[in-house]
């Protein structure tokens, strides 16, 4: 994790996706992106879906702003366990 606070990526002024200020960009996107999808937001449901855009935002800065180093190790490669497999390994936990 980053130690210092997360700054917002702003675009360059004057390319195609300067933000206008006092617009959320998530509200944008949400405009773009759902019609491309065949997604129909309700107006009730916009604040949630804009809340969620948020904090997808965050956690996507925080994982972009990460910078391995090299005492850094890959995961171990990720082996999926069906739920019944796992009833007779409690014992050996």
């Amino acid at each position: 994790m980053p130690d210092r606070p997360l700054q917002p990526r702003t675009a360059p002024p004057g390319s195609a996706t300067t933000l206008t200020p006092g617009v959320d960009p998530h509200d944008l996107w949400i405009d773009a992106v759902a019609p491309t999808l065949g997604l129909a937001i309700d107006p009730t449901h916009r604040p949630g879906v804009r809340q969620y855009l948020q904090l997808a935002s965050t956690m996507a800065e925080r994982v972009m702003g990460w910078k391995p180093e090299a005492h850094d190790d890959p995961a171990p490669v990720f082996r999926p366990v069906a739920p019944e497999d796992l009833a007779g390994s409690e014992s050996e936990r």
